[in-house]
């Protein structure tokens, strides 16, 4: 089948609010940082594409960073990645969301609804994001310690008050100074194999064969409560 490579196009920017200057550490480990969240999202969401950050433009007054985020796919000629960078760049800027949200403590609760997912914080609080959003920050817990280290750096100068990521899909994030401390917090941990980050509700008939000489054999099956851990099924058995 013939193939080609298709290119799509996503302008978004990292505005530093405070002097208009920036150490070139706190630049490059920022630098960094979005451009490995960006390889990671685009490994879970296009595995076959390869993205590229290219920087057009700084401004001074705070300091701002204008970014282009090219993806190239290889798809046949049916496929479209016209909309592709900016679905990846749309995910970075809902994970800062979404950490931001967590306020420095991982989620109390998380719900899966069809194609949207529902966090609850510690503070009770609720939102709801884009599926692929939330599985792509709670199943790597990578992208969360590149977030954490680009607020180590920026929260060493002392001038920077608030960090503004925006996107050409008038998409916007405002993480101020006050938040900063929680941003360094680790809200994503390592999980075993085959564990879910959601949680879903499911009515259904269960079939269970069990060896039952007497005939007095009788069996339950509870659920475990979703709550930090994940639930889980268990039988109960006794005899009649």
């Amino acid at each position: 089948m013939i193939k080609e490579v298709k290119y799509s196009e996503c302008k978004f920017s990292f505005e530093f609010k405070g002097d208009e200057g920036i150490y070139v550490p706190t630049l490059k480990e920022s630098i960094d940082g979005v451009i490995n969240i960006l390889k990671e999202i685009t490994r879970e969401q296009a595995p076959e594409a390869f993205v590229k950050l290219k920087i057009t433009k700084f401004d001074t007054g705070s300091f701002d960073i204008d970014f282009l985020v090219i993806l190239e796919q290889t798809k046949n000629l049916l496929g479209s990645g016209e909309e592709a960078a900016k679905h990846i760049v749309s995910i970075l800027g809902n994970i800062f969301i979404v950490k931001q949200f967590l306020k420095g403590q991982s989620p109390e609760q998380i719900e899966d609804e069809a194609d949207k997912v529902k966090i609850k914080n510690h503070t009770d609080e609720e939102m709801t994001v884009d599926k692929k959003v939330a599985d792509t920050y709670f199943n790597n817990p990578k992208i969360d310690n590149m977030v954490i280290n680009i607020f180590n750096v920026i929260d060493k100068e002392e001038d920077k008050t608030e960090l503004i990521i925006k996107n050409e899909m008038n998409e916007q994030v405002r993480i101020p100074k006050k938040d900063f401390e929680d941003m360094k917090k680790q809200v994503v941990h390592e999980r075993t194999n085959n564990n879910k980050v959601f949680s879903n509700t499911v009515e259904t008939s269960l079939l269970i064969r069990k060896p039952d000489l007497t005939g007095k054999l009788k069996c339950t099956l509870s659920q475990g409560q979703f709550k930090k851990d994940y639930g889980e099924y268990k039988l109960f058995c006794v005899n009649g």
